[in-house]
């Protein structure tokens, strides 16, 4: 499979909790590394437009895989490392992240009773709030880049 959880798990022989880590270390890493270099090309170079859209493809792709990975059910388990890919019943939430912020919304689908409202607020894991401030961070640089 093209996994990074089993590629770490397999080929280093790592527990799912120690690949999950390291997968997060490794996602983090890329992820600061894009935004400095960005800001590299952005305070030496005059971005053309064809630099510039390839730029914001690629911060769309990362936020637009952070935004798939927590709106399908295709990740979520009951045993997921990340609490907010544990819920019972993923299909009927809808998942809205904030942009200033790392929290996400969750709307409930009427059919399911929950003690909690509506928009009651809930803490990402650390590596997908990291994730989201960076891109966020990306978003606002590539905004002010022309």
């Amino acid at each position: 499979p093209n996994n990074l959880l089993h590629v770490l798990m397999t080929h280093r022989s790592l527990s799912l909790q120690e690949a999950t880590t390291q997968a997060i270390e490794i996602i983090n890493t890329d992820v600061e590394t894009f935004v400095a270099q960005e800001r590299g090309l952005r305070a030496k170079l005059a971005l053309d437009e064809r630099l510039h859209a390839y730029v914001q493809g690629m911060k769309a792709w990362m936020r637009g895989n952070l935004l798939w990975s927590l709106q399908t059910g295709r990740y979520c388990s009951p045993t997921s490392p990340f609490p907010e890919l544990r819920s019972g019943d993923w299909g009927r939430q809808t998942r809205a992240i904030e942009r200033g912020g790392a929290s996400y919304k969750v709307k409930r689908n009427k059919r399911i009773r929950s003690k909690e409202p509506a928009t009651t607020k809930k803490r990402l894991p650390l590596s997908s709030a990291h994730a989201l401030k960076l891109l966020d961070e990306l978003q606002h640089l590539g905004a002010n880049m022309l």
